[in-house]
């Protein structure tokens, strides 16, 4: 088969294994055609690294072979590259291209195309009381679409095209999660059952349980802002804690956003109904299901916390703020007799017989002072203060 770029090489950004499941050795009889593979030793069990890109039409035509292809920041030669060996479709390809894909799964005349997102721990970010900030060094996120604004976190588009005999994941960056499933597939023996179904299950698997920890992070700071809410409620609570509250809103929104749709997609490779793999895969496929399942109804629960949270501080300062305005009022009623009094015998008339009288000062000083302490015993009875 002729290539889009036969002076491709393989560098970092594209890598390629090839195993033959045991299942497929089985097959292999005398009257067999010729290995094209002999030299990659495929019958020792395990995988192994196809250096050349030109070796993939050599893997295809054997029919025996798995791929595994993993592209970073796909260069269009290298799309170019893996659309003609695996005979992708067209609108897949472009949707790989162009990124910032919500989760989904599409089949295309034999082959699945997937978008899956998973998440990265950004290091070059710094705590700051309470929120995370940039450093220096880091750099702007490549999307903004999978940024977890204040956070550590940041999501990334993973792109699968899935088919009998081949997986291929294209993603921006390199990832953490799909370099270990990657360095592990290489360093175990090949099994029965480990064809494309089951290497597709270990990238997802892995990359679901990722949003673990990220999920039990976030846990901890709800239980931590809600504690410093309603400890501050006489005292008001600071900006920073309404914006984290408002910002981990924000975050859980996104997060439900890509694994709900994720759900849906992971649901159709566990129903069995997929011609690609053996019905013993989509077990495997249901475990993920429910590892997704978990974290979405985990991610509702806290969306709810904090709208009761948030709803309750609110509900508490609301009843703070009227205890103050019906002291304030109190106060304001008991100083309203003695300021009458003081208005009645300010008033400049000629005739008044208190004016001239000994004990008029002290008497009106008595009064006002008899009105403020009356009224204040009523409150105080009333319990209004």
């Amino acid at each position: 088969m002729p290539l889009a770029a036969p002076d491709l090489e393989v560098t970092a950004m594209l890598r390629t294994i090839v195993w033959r499941p045991k299942a497929s050795k089985a097959k292999i009889t005398i009257a067999a055609p010729a290995d094209n593979l002999a030299d990659l030793q495929l019958l020792d069990e395990r995988a192994h690294v196809l250096d050349d890109p030109a070796r993939i039409s050599d893997c295809m035509a054997d029919g025996r072979a798995c791929v595994w292809v993993d592209l970073t920041d796909p260069s269009p030669e290298e799309l170019a590259l893996v659309q003609e060996e695996f005979g992708l479709h067209p609108l897949a390809v472009e949707d790989a291209a162009r990124q910032a894909q919500r989760p989904k799964i599409e089949e295309y005349e034999g082959t699945y195309f997937m978008v899956a997102y998973a998440i990265e721990l950004n290091a070059d970010m710094i705590k700051v009381g309470g929120l995370f900030d940039d450093d220096a060094q880091a750099e702007p996120p490549p999307h903004r679409l999978g940024w977890l604004a204040g956070t550590p976190y940041h999501l990334h588009e993973v792109d699968l095209f899935i088919g009998r005999n081949f997986l291929v994941t294209s993603h921006s960056v390199p990832l953490p999660v799909l370099d270990r499933v990657w360095n592990r597939w290489l360093a175990q023996p090949v099994s029965s059952e480990e064809g494309i179904g089951s290497a597709t299950y270990r990238v997802l698997d892995s990359m679901i349980d990722e949003y673990f920890p990220v999920l039990d992070g976030i846990v901890e700071e709800v239980e931590e802002l809600e504690q410093r809410l309603f400890t501050m409620v006489h005292k008001g609570a600071k900006n920073d804690d309404l914006r984290a509250l408002f910002r981990i809103k924000r975050d859980l929104l996104q997060l439900r956003r890509v694994l709900g749709p994720a759900r849906d997609a992971v649901l159709v490779l566990s129903r069995g109904d997929m011609q690609l793999f053996d019905r013993k895969v989509g077990f495997y496929f249901q475990d993920v299901y429910d590892h997704i399942a978990r974290l979405t109804d985990s991610l509702d629960v806290y969306q709810d916390m904090l709208t009761n949270a948030l709803e309750s501080y609110l509900s508490l300062v609301s009843n703070n703020l009227n205890e103050v305005m019906k002291a304030l009022t109190s106060v304001t009623v008991m100083f309203m007799a003695p300021t009458l009094i003081a208005g009645i015998y300010g008033m400049n008339f000629t005739y008044m017989p208190e004016l001239a009288w000994e004990y008029g000062y002290p008497f009106a000083l008595s009064l006002m002072l008899g009105s403020v302490v009356g009224t204040f015993i009523f409150f105080r009875r009333r319990e209004w203060i």
